[in-house]
Parts: structure tokens; sequence; C-alpha cells
């Protein structure tokens, strides 16, 4: 097992532990970005914390091209972004094995 999938394993089994209390703690600290799963989340979270005015959804991750400053990722957008990581991997090694079969 990697380290990044150690990494998401552990997110996963710490669910409901804080996670999110302690990030926005942070990000209301020191002004950070926050990405989450989806627009939906990154709105309810400004919404429900007026002093989180950055937040995106990782599908919007592009947007931070040229930013400078801190930056948290949900528990939830992690494991998202790894699980996709994991299926293009899946596609790619799929994908090479038949290229080596002809």
């Amino acid at each position: 097992m990697t380290n990044l999938e150690k990494l998401v394993e552990m997110y996963g089994y710490n669910r409901q532990h804080g996670h999110t209390t302690a990030m926005l703690e942070g990000a209301k600290m020191s002004n950070a970005v926050i990405i989450t799963a989806d627009s939906r989340q990154a709105d309810t979270l400004k919404r429900q914390n007026p002093a989180i005015k950055n937040a995106i959804s990782i599908h919007e991750i592009d947007r931070l091209r040229g930013y400078h400053g801190p930056v948290l990722v949900d528990h939830y957008a992690l494991q998202m972004a790894f699980w996709e990581h994991q299926e293009e991997m899946k596609k790619m090694m799929l994908a090479r094995s038949k290229t080596k079969k002809k």
C-alpha cells in the first residue's frame, strides 16, 4: 500500500471526528482557500460560516492557478481525487495490457 493510499484510508476511518471543524477554524485564522468535494459543499460552508470567503469545488481547481497562499483540502475531496486517480490508473493499465497482447 502506498503512502497516499494509507493517507486516504486514514481519512476515511476518521470521518465524523472533527476534521471539518478543525479545517474551518484554520481557514478562519489564515484566510485559506478550502477545496471541497463539490460546489454545493463549498456554497454551504460559505453560507454557514460567513468568515469563510474562499471555498471552491475540487472540480474548479484550475481557478487556483497563480494563487499563492494556504490551501486546505476537505477529507472527502481528497478521497474523491484519489478514487479518480485510481480509476485513471486502472484504465491506463488495461490499455497497456491490451497493447502488449497484440
